[in-house]
């Protein structure tokens, strides 16, 4: 199923899903005609896909109110021990790190809110992530977790 699927049959049952989103959205400059609902949702929609996108690439959570949170899970691979290890003198530090670098991991998951949840067919019902010993919060939702904002995404479009 596509966005293009979704948005023709939100705009096919104005009764179900009613708001502005419905009718034509007059411009700004009066020279150029109001843009249909059609085009006026798919501007939104990859405006907020950019936005996503590009919170993701910083390697922050997005947290979408009613809807869920798009995170990262982060599991740890224990060091491997290995009993031939020889120490080699001409690495400096931050060449024995980048040999470390793979002990961490982040799998991006997402988890539906509550809301949804019970709307989802193939939701198996458990978290998918596991929740960091520093987490204290029951608010927090996978790794640095920012709620999103819908001023970045009204400036896209």
């Amino acid at each position: 199923m596509s966005i293009e699927n979704v948005i023709e049959y939100a705009l096919t049952k104005p009764c179900n899903f009613p708001g502005k989103q419905n009718s034509p959205t007059v411009r700004t400059n009066p020279n150029q005609k109001a843009l249909e609902p059609k085009a006026q949702m798919l501007i939104v929609w990859r405006a907020f896909i950019t936005y996503l996108n590009n919170q993701l690439q910083e390697g922050r959570s997005v947290n979408i109110r009613k809807f869920g949170a798009f995170v990262y899970d982060i599991e740890t691979e224990l060091p491997k021990i290995s009993y031939g290890r020889s120490v080699n003198i001409n690495h400096d530090v931050h060449t024995e790190r980048a040999l470390r670098k793979h002990v961490h991991h982040l799998k991006p998951r997402f988890v539906p809110d509550d809301k949804i949840q019970t709307h989802l067919n193939r939701y198996h019902g458990k978290e998918q992530i596991t929740p960091a010993g520093s987490q204290k919060s029951i608010y927090q939702k996978g790794f640095r977790t920012i709620y999103a904002n819908s001023v970045p995404v009204a400036a896209a479009c």
